[in-house]
């Protein structure tokens, strides 16, 4: 089985690419803080501008709006975020939850009250710890 880690923006090419390159196999996500859609209401603007540019096409938003792509080929998933990250909004990963749970794919994910953007990098931090050991 492929697994595939997503942290943040980076991820959000490499998700696409990945899903369709495995289309033909299983695979697991686990995203952490991840960025899931280029709607105004939900992105960064300067996120979606990094990556689709400053005007992009409608197309363009809808593609790499991972919620409203979900189907029953999307892969299962394990997602981690925290309510008070200023940088990319729990609304990410609160709607494509909602998206794999309508669709019956397996989901489980972990929204921490605290953790700010960088929780699995700040040292000594207990919320990391705890993502580690459910990822085991």
């Amino acid at each position: 089985m492929h697994q595939l880690l997503q942290y943040d923006s980076i991820g959000m090419f490499i998700i696409k690419k990945e899903i369709i390159k495995l289309a033909q196999n299983p695979i697991l996500l686990y995203l952490v803080y991840p960025i899931i859609s280029m709607e105004e209401k939900i992105i960064h603007i300067g996120s979606r501008t990094n990556l689709l540019g400053e005007n992009p096409k409608e197309d363009e938003i809808y593609l790499f709006s991972n919620e409203k792509c979900v189907n029953k080929e999307t892969s299962p998933t394990f997602i981690v975020h925290a309510n008070d990250d200023k940088i990319v909004s729990v609304k990410n990963s609160i709607h494509y939850f909602l998206s794999l749970h309508e669709q019956n794919i397996p989901v489980e994910s972990y929204i921490y009250e605290k953790g700010r953007h960088v929780f699995g990098l700040i040292k000594n931090d207990k919320t990391n710890q705890h993502g580690i050991m459910r990822v085991k």
